[in-house]
């Protein structure tokens, strides 16, 4: 029996595989947890590509952001567009490492021009969408 244990808006927290499952949901809530679900599963679901919706595991929808190219030259006009954006996702992006745009996107569309050659992580996250990242390389 899979036992998912997870969060108000459905994030799986712990899953555990249990072999033997009787009185093991009386030992969940024994530690504190009331909110868990069990189904007959053969392995763990990844909290990556699963939720918990109305008492079972549900699959994480795709999000369909697109990117045009994720090689551009960096200092001029040339840029990456991503389209398909949905309202409300968080958008971040990050350059040696460093966090340099957290934003919420309204706009459908972005162009990113990259002034600094680099390599920079731009990742896209609303839950319960499955996050998205793409890789932008921006070179001299």
């Amino acid at each position: 029996m899979l036992y998912s244990v997870h969060d108000d808006d459905g994030r799986i927290i712990m899953s555990n595989q249990v072999f033997d499952a009787e009185g093991y949901d009386k030992r969940l809530l024994d530690h504190g947890y009331k909110k868990f679900v069990a189904d007959m599963h053969p392995g763990l679901r990844s909290h990556d590509h699963w939720f918990v919706q109305n008492k079972g595991h549900v699959k994480r929808p795709k999000m369909w952001v697109m990117v045009d190219k994720i090689c551009i030259k960096a200092g001029g006009n040339d840029a990456a567009v991503f389209r398909g954006i949905t309202k409300g996702v968080r958008l971040n992006i990050f350059g040696a490492g460093t966090l340099l745009h957290d934003l919420v996107m309204d706009d459908a569309e972005l162009q990113l021009h990259i002034p600094v050659p680099c390599t920079y992580r731009v990742t896209f996250e609303k839950w319960p969408y499955r996050s998205k990242l793409f890789e932008i390389e921006a070179v001299a």
